[in-house]
C-alpha cells in the first residue's frame, strides 16, 4: 500500500550569525492521497508553514499534487490586489494605493521583495482593505473578492 506524506517546512534565520535555513519534516501519513491533499490545504491555510507539499516515501513530491508556498501565495495575492485597486476607476483610490500599497510599474522582483518581508505585506494587506472599505462605502457599490493568501 502506498503512503502519502503531508510535508511541512519553515525558513529560519539565526540571531547569532546572518545565515537563513530551511527546515522540513513529516506532518503527518496518509494512505489516501486525497485525505493528504486535503490535510496539506488545510495545514497551509492555517498559516504556520513556509511551505506545505504532499512526498512519497522517498520524499519526492507526489505528481499532480500542489505545492503549497507562502511567498508565491502572497505574490498571487499582491497581484490580485493590484488588480482590483486599479480597475476601481477613481484616481483618489489610486493614488492612496501607489502612495501606500504596491507601486505603480511593479515588477516580479518587487513583489518578491514585499511578499519576503512579512511587515511589509501585512502593512500593504490593511492599506488595501482600508482603501476597498472606503471605496464601498462612498461609492455605494459591493466589490467582489477573491480568496486572498493573507498570512
Amino acid at each position: 500500500m502506498r503512503e502519502y506524506r503531508v510535508v511541512v517546512g519553515n525558513h529560519h534565520t539565526y540571531t547569532y550569525e546572518p545565515k537563513h535555513s530551511y527546515e522540513e519534516r513529516i506532518f503527518n501519513v496518509f494512505q489516501s492521497k486525497a485525505k493528504a491533499e486535503e490535510t496539506a490545504k488545510l495545514i497551509f491555510e492555517t498559516g504556520n508553514y513556509d511551505t506545505v507539499r504532499v512526498t512519497h516515501k522517498n520524499w519526492n513530491t507526489v505528481k499532480g499534487t500542489k505545492v503549497y508556498a507562502r511567498k508565491e501565495a502572497r505574490k498571487d495575492t499582491l497581484k490580485e490586489m493590484d488588480k482590483i485597486i486599479t480597475n476601481l476607476g477613481d484616481e483618489d483610490y489610486w493614488w492612496d494605493w501607489i502612495a501606500l500599497g504596491v507601486p505603480d510599474g511593479a515588477t516580479e522582483s518587487t513583489y518578491d521583495d514585499i511578499a519576503d518581508d512579512s511587515e511589509c505585506f501585512k502593512d500593504i494587506a490593511h492599506t488595501f482593505f482600508r482603501i476597498i472599505k472606503a471605496y464601498q462605502e462612498n461609492e455605494k457599490e459591493t466589490i467582489k473578492l477573491n480568496k486572498m493568501y493573507l498570512f
